[in-house]
């Protein structure tokens, strides 16, 4: 079971712990493969590759596009025109005497043209609505940023959770096994019975059942991961090292405080805000349009005709002709669609509204809820770290009882199985911790870079071969034989039970686990 190696239980073997604890954060450290799975640069290959938040970049580039080509409506319009022709002329003199002159000749044609907008009101108000739409489309992009942050962080600690409980499925195999074993046995002396033996086979083949469940939660789990930041063939799942007894974020504000905060900084909110501005600049635009513009306009022109005048009876010329002045347009009449527009526009500004009060209160509930997530995953961790105290308590009781022979080895295997499951709910209220303060900033706008890597300081990748030998040494028997109480010394087959283990006053036979096969206490 390796997914719960930094319990209380290493608590009588402090240098053991911090030496091994610091021979794996070192090869974590040292290892360019570990560091090319951890938490961190998969969230990086996560921002750079996910299709929603590139979708969003994208809509901010064309966001700020927009932007320039309103903003280019109100500066001066230059154009230039030229053409080059060859004509044939019949020209025919229908009074007498009647006469027919054909003409081929060449023209050319220049010009240069330039509107300079002094008034236009509307072109006026679809700059400022273009800006509104930019301001719109970055906080889009914020709160897509908050939201991919979130889903990952969810989603990674599902991963990492799920991970916990196919360890925590496996070892209670290990711990059904043995307990059927034990009851097979005991039913060949007679102290145990063919209930218990069948109750214990029924357990084993839950855990069986049991173990099938966790690994494909775990595979569903890591398709999830997948889904974000792309295919992860070599994906280990971290191990949790930050202080088992400790959550990693303890400071909640007031949710007063919080409310006030995502008021002010929530990306939806934001959102809805220039969405509403956007709104308002439309209707202001379509008004507008019933108003007259004025526009400078200047315009140099040539004509070349050298070869033929207008007429047969005119020589060939070249014209240049120049202008400037001013041009004004009045909109009369346009069948009542300008009017139209204006309802819709007031309709639309309406919606948006509404748009910013659903905002607002979904931000606030988003900051309840995981708010009230956070304070309660703070209250789990302090449960877990209670219960983990008691389990610890509890194997102890189991192992020194076994010397008196107040103790038996199933109780010792019961106790046991209740601390794996403790340090598993652990980690996953240390989990929930996370996930759960990710949440609350994510409503305030508050995931940024530095929150991440305060995440990944608390994950240490479980790639290593140091982590799985920690955890083998901590929680699983390498090899398992049998002494009775009363003789320590003497060497038994595995599930060899001498007769001489078994009291008359009992119910149960007392007998032990030994680590090893060597069971000096010196070693």
């Amino acid at each position: 079971m390796t997914a719960f190696v930094f319990g209380r239980g290493w608590a009588a073997r402090p240098s053991r712990k911090a030496a091994l604890s610091a021979a794996l954060l070192f090869a974590v450290i040292a290892s360019p493969s570990a560091q090319a799975q951890s938490f961190l640069t998969i969230w990086q290959t996560t921002r750079a590759n996910e299709p929603t938040l590139q979708a969003s970049r994208f809509n901010l580039v064309a966001a700020e596009e927009r932007t320039i080509q309103a903003a280019a409506a109100l500066l001066p319009q230059l154009s230039a025109t030229y053409s080059k022709n060859q004509n044939l002329r019949n020209y025919q003199q229908v009074q007498e005497p009647s006469t027919v002159t054909q003409e081929h000749f060449g023209t050319t044609t220049s010009a240069v043209n330039l509107t300079q907008p002094l008034w236009r009101s509307a072109s006026r108000h679809a700059w400022t609505q273009a800006e509104d739409g930019q301001r719109q489309a970055r906080h889009q992009l914020a709160g897509t940023e908050q939201e991919l942050a979130t889903r990952f962080i969810t989603t990674w600690f599902d991963l990492m959770a799920a991970r916990d409980t196919v360890h925590f499925a496996s070892g209670q195999i290990k711990a059904s096994q043995l307990q059927l074993n034990i009851h097979q046995r005991g039913l060949v002396l007679g102290i145990s019975n063919e209930v218990q033996r069948d109750d214990a086979a029924s357990k084993h083949e839950q855990a069986l059942a049991e173990l099938v469940g966790a690994e494909s939660d775990y595979q569903s789990k890591f398709a999830a991961v997948e889904q974000l930041a792309g295919s992860l063939p070599h994906l280990t799942p971290p191990t949790f090292i930050s202080a088992l007894d400790q959550p990693l974020f303890t400071s909640l504000d007031p949710v007063d405080l919080w409310l006030s905060r995502a008021g002010s900084q929530n990306p939806s909110i934001l959102t809805a805000e220039e969405g509403l501005a956007a709104a308002l600049d439309e209707i202001r635009k379509q008004q507008a349009q019933h108003e007259l513009t004025v526009d400078l306009v200047a315009s140099v022109s040539r004509n070349d005709q050298a070869e033929a005048g207008n007429t047969p009876s005119q020589s060939g010329y070249r014209m240049q002709q120049s202008s400037f002045g001013l041009q004004v347009s009045i909109p009369l009449y346009s069948g009542g669609a300008q009017t139209a527009k204006v309802r819709e526009a007031i309709a639309l500004a309406n919606k948006a509204e509404f748009d910013l009060d659903a905002a607002r209160r979904t931000a606030a509930l988003q900051v309840k809820q995981a708010w009230a997530s956070a304070r309660v995953s703070l209250g789990k961790v302090a449960a877990g770290r209670q219960a983990v105290t008691a389990a610890n308590t509890a194997v102890r009781a189991a192992l020194s009882g076994q010397t008196t022979g107040l103790k038996t080895i199933l109780e010792e295997l019961q106790a046991k199985q209740q601390l794996a499951a403790a340090r598993r709910d652990l980690l996953r209220a240390l989990y929930d911790n996370i996930v759960s303060f990710a949440k609350l900033r994510a409503a305030t706008g508050e995931v940024t870079d530095s929150f991440i890597e305060q995440v990944q300081f608390a994950l240490l990748d479980g790639s290593t071969p140091d982590a799985d030998a920690i955890s083998k040494i901590e929680m699983a028997p390498v090899k398992t034989s049998f002494f009775c109480n009363a003789d320590k010394s003497k060497r038994l087959l595995p599930f060899a039970i001498p007769s001489d283990c078994v009291k008359s006053d009992m119910s149960v036979f007392s007998f032990r686990i030994g680590l090893g096969v060597n069971d000096n206490p010196s070693e």
